[in-house]
């Protein structure tokens, strides 16, 4: 999951940054309303995380712009701002669910994870395909109950073409899940990946398609 945090404390904003990192997740950080949404209006990003208190434009503000343009991005706010007020309208107005600081890295972690299921139908934290089971609460790989050991970008790169299944999903796309700005990607990272996954998934059902991308079958 790619996820952007929008916070201008640079202290929580860069702890926040390297915990959901160490969680398995794609974090890009920028400490504004303005470089937020332009972050969101050319890149691809799975979920926002969104501090209400922020120089300039508003947290509140953001949230309704976005809205009202029809971006239906996944929102979570962040923030001190606990009345029972601001919780009311940051959820009218389209927010996805509310974690008022300070909070437990584990219970964004499990909120984030929420909010996503939902997104995709989903009622349980799992993937399962063809005998093989994606565990998303442990970021746990097996097939037929024999455990896969696979990297942090092995395992977001398995989730997303199980979460597309039938659909062809471009390298840019992968790379966007990958990767965050500050990561220097090689030409061929996509390429090392999948063929790590072939060689360590007994089953075959990543296709690649020439000039396109990457396909799963349906199951």
């Amino acid at each position: 999951m790619r996820i952007l945090l929008t916070d201008d404390d640079p202290d929580f904003g860069l702890a926040l940054q390297t915990s959901l990192k160490k969680s398995g997740m794609t974090v890009d950080w920028v400490t504004n309303a303005e470089q937020a949404l332009a972050a969101i209006n050319t890149e691809n990003f799975d979920l926002l995380l969104l501090d209400l208190t922020l120089p300039k434009m508003d947290g509140i503000t953001l949230l309704k712009e976005l809205r009202q343009a029809g971006n239906d991005i996944l929102i979570i706010i962040l923030t001190a701002r606990d009345s029972l007020q601001d919780r009311i309208q940051g959820l009218d107005l389209g927010a996805d669910d509310y974690l008022s600081k300070p909070f437990n890295i584990q219970e964004l972690v499990s909120r984030i994870q929420a909010v996503s299921r939902r997104r995709e139908g989903r009622t349980v934290n799992e993937i399962r395909y063809k005998g093989l089971q994606i565990d998303l609460s442990h970021h746990c790989v097996s097939y037929q109950n024999q455990d896969i050991k696979v990297t942090k970008k092995e395992f977001i790169l398995l989730k997303v073409l199980l979460e597309h299944q039938g659909r062809i999903v471009s390298k840019q796309q992968l790379e966007e899940k990958l990767y965050s700005w500050q990561h220097d990607i090689g030409s061929n990272s996509i390429e090392v990946h999948i063929h790590n996954l072939r060689k360590k998934i007994p089953i075959r059902f990543i296709e690649t398609i020439r000039g396109l991308g990457y396909r799963v079958e349906p199951q």
